[in-house]
């Protein structure tokens, strides 16, 4: 698959040793937060979008992609999609129907694969007149068992208001985005328009082209596409990352095992692409706060042992010393907790200025958007009362509401960190227990023994490119979580086991009235007028739609601040308790070498030294892992786009890096 996933499980690995590091020297507290992280690093899952006009292949590009046999999409040339389909891992294949019915909510419905056409597409379900938000689908997929899940939408090219916002619901949590076109025409101004939308979404973005074997001169159109990219969105030619493929020859290669046919579909170069993106964009975001939030762990123990060999032959006057530091860090974390603490009063001010402040940028999209209607209408005038015309329109608005909605959430995201950021410095809560208190004791320790807390390392450094990743909101970008995708489109339905952690659709947008979720009524309203309609009626329903949405918008946003709130005080009571634990923990372990007798003084110096000695083993490992991420996150992993690898894979996903997991037989 990529050096990426091969660096996941390395991680895991990592993760799953020092566990059993912290078990096997009784250190309890660190035990439980490793085994949190891992809990929150199994949960972080990778999106890629599939978007493009209808009929450009883009059901059986993911067919190919995900190797399976037994088509999950439907790819009859007469068949469209016109419902998002999520697909992740599960042990049992399941596929989840989530149905919107009259009253606001969702019920789900469980179907069978071959029942997916009847959902998904315009033939089996027309005008989704059976009210599907979601198709939900989860297979035993090795591709997708590492957290990678893959969505398909429906396609725009018919100015569909209703499909686009369906797909711009996705695109804020994409992590990437394949634009699909097909080799037999160039792209349209429709795609070229769609292209630059999507990209306002997410810069991640991979150009497949589809039905090579349809075109014998496809290179002229690939060629072509380049340019047109490079025009619309800026990029230049050397790093667009456009894959001519064959989606029929992959999929008879799955059926038949020809090599030969998987040569000729170029998948190869898609996959690279699409697994090197990952691998350049997510090293950072997806494992380096862990590492980070790992090295914390590490580091507590190491110190704790340190200061159990340093006061080991220390006088009783030292180790009382010592006890009554740690009891006055327990009262500190104590007061910490209290209800009145400064902390906590700096925390309502920041949400109080952070919630005005999203309302008046809501206000201000508002008026944005009726800035756009009334441009449009003056322009145009009585030709607003076509169709294409007014879809046409709704989709602008919807953009303006949409990029508002994720610009929100990105400041309510970086403010939000900043200022849990300033508090966790006003509490020391980054500093170690037993440095911060050797610190504040001016300890020296026996010549016998020098106190060697652990050092600030290069790595240390590697891994403060994670740091405003959300860890510092809530221990591993939980901000995300509360913030889901922002925009709505598919009325904040929280999927089953959510996508990344997060919420599908909106949370400041959706709910039961999503920003968004208003396009079709709009539709509806107007066609359902005929030849009556006029440029009044079409302002008329445009401006409820914009107001209905500021309005859903606003409503929203302070259920999000207030659970914000809610989990930054869960967050930190949390922080407290384990702190409060891990002192404790220490203050025991010392207790129990106040009495040792001086004959066994040598025996326990070398116990220690052992276990600093399996430590340094174990951080030896985690430098290197940590130093092999960071050069993943900047690695620049050339892509072919043209032409066909001349050795194909030998199975269907396999990885063509080497191992995937590493281990280490220190233990």
């Amino acid at each position: 698959m990529s050096k990426f996933l091969s660096l996941k499980n390395k991680t895991l690995t990592l993760i799953d040793q020092s566990y059993k590091v912290a078990v096997k020297l009784g250190y309890k507290t660190s035990a439980e937060k490793i085994s949190d992280i891992k809990k929150m690093f199994l949960a972080k899952q990778l999106m890629i979008v599939t978007v493009g006009e209808a009929r450009r292949g883009k059901s059986s590009l993911l067919n190919a992609l995900l190797n399976e046999k037994e088509p999950l999409f439907p790819v009859d040339i007469n068949v469209c999609t016109n419902v998002v389909t999520v697909v992740k891992y599960g042990e049992q294949e399941s596929v989840t129907a989530v149905i919107s019915t009259p009253d606001g909510n969702q019920r789900r419905e469980k179907i069978s694969r071959a029942q997916i056409e009847d959902y998904v597409s315009e033939k089996g379900n027309p005008n989704n007149y059976k009210m599907i938000s979601l198709l939900e689908i989860a297979i035993p997929n090795e591709l997708l068992r590492e957290g990678v899940v893959f969505v398909d939408t429906p396609g725009v090219g018919s100015l569909n208001a209703a499909h686009a916002e369906t797909t711009y619901s996705f695109l804020p949590n994409a992590d990437i985005v394949l634009f699909v076109s097909d080799s037999n025409a160039g792209y349209t101004v429709t795609e070229l328009d769609f292209m630059k939308r999507s990209y306002s979404f997410c810069k991640n973005m991979i150009f497949p082209v589809t039905k090579i074997d349809t075109n014998a001169g496809y290179q002229e159109i690939v060629d072509d596409d380049k340019v047109k990219i490079t025009e619309q969105l800026g990029i230049e030619p050397e790093d667009i990352q456009i894959v001519p493929v064959s989606n029929m020859a992959k999929l008879r290669y799955l059926a038949t095992g020809n090599k030969v046919m998987y040569l000729h579909s170029n998948y190869k170069a898609l996959e690279n692409a699409i697994w090197g993106m990952l691998a350049r964009t997510k090293a950072e975001i997806m494992l380096m706060p862990f590492l980070r939030d790992l090295k914390e762990e590490i580091d507590s123990i190491h110190n704790s042992v340190t200061t159990q060999l340093n006061m080991l032959t220390e006088s009783r006057e030292a180790v009382n010393e010592l006890m009554q530091a740690y009891d006055r860090e327990i009262k500190d974390v104590k007061r910490y907790q209290d209800e009145g603490a400064d902390w906590k009063n700096e925390l309502n001010y920041a949400i109080q200025q952070i919630s005005l402040d999203v309302n008046r940028r809501i206000q201000e999209i508002g008026i944005t958007a009726t800035d756009k209607l009334e441009s449009v209408v003056a322009q145009i005038d009585t030709k607003i009362c076509k169709e294409e015309n007014y879809q046409a329109l709704l989709m602008d608005i919807n953009e303006i509401l949409a990029l508002g909605s994720v610009e929100i959430r990105d400041y309510v995201e970086n403010v939000i960190a900043e200022n849990v950021g300033k508090i966790r410095d006003m509490l020391d809560l980054d500093v170690d227990v037993n440095s911060s208190v050797f610190e504040k004791l001016q300890f020296v320790g026996s010549e016998s023994i020098s106190i060697e807390f652990r050092k600030r390392k290069k790595t240390d450094v590697i891994l403060g490119k994670g740091s405003n990743i959300g860890r510092d909101m809530m221990g591993g970008s939980r901000i995300g979580a509360i913030l889901g995708g922002i925009i709505g489109g598919v009325a904040g339905i929280f999927v089953g086991n959510p996508i990344g952690g997060v919420i599908i659709g909106s949370t400041i947008g959706g709910g039961g009235g999503s920003v968004l979720g208003g396009t079709k009524g709009v539709v509806d309203a107007l066609k359902e007028k005929h030849d009556a309609i006029d440029v009044n009626t079409v302002k008329r329903e445009m401006s409820k739609y914009i107001n209905n949405s500021v309005k859903t918008m606003s409503t929203n946003s302070s259920a999000v601040m207030l659970e914000l709130k809610k989990q930054v005080l869960k967050s930190f009571d949390t922080e407290f308790k384990q702190r409060v634990a891990t002192i404790k923990e220490n203050a025991d372990k010392i207790k129990s070498n106040i009495n040792t007798a001086d004959k066994d003084i040598p025996k326990k110096k070398a116990m220690y030294q052992e276990q600093l000695k399996l430590l340094a083993q174990l951080e030896k490992a985690f430098d290197t892992v940590a130093g092999e991420v960071a050069a993943l996150s900047d690695d620049e992993i050339p892509v072919k786009t043209t032409t066909c690898d001349p050795e194909p894979m030998t199975q269907p996903g396999q990885d063509t890096d080497g191992d995937v997991s590493v281990t280490y037989d220190f233990l």
